[in-house]
């Protein structure tokens, strides 16, 4: 679902495209060459805020 590049600090960050309409959760583990898995953390995420739809009085053609 996402990776990143290879990192020597202990954080990075992950672009994941939105998963849904509603907010949920996902699960995030870490997976180096030649180790096993890491333990997996659950990590709740958002619902993407949607604007109100246009009135057509404010739409000009």
């Amino acid at each position: 679902m996402a990776t990143s590049k290879p990192v020597t600090s202990t954080s990075t960050t992950l672009n994941i495209s939105q998963l849904g309409t509603g907010s949920g959760y996902i699960y995030v583990s870490v997976t180096r060459s030649g180790m096993t898995e890491s333990d997996k953390v659950k990590y709740h995420f958002n619902a993407e805020p949607k604007t109100a739809k246009p009135s057509v009085y404010n739409i000009t053609v």
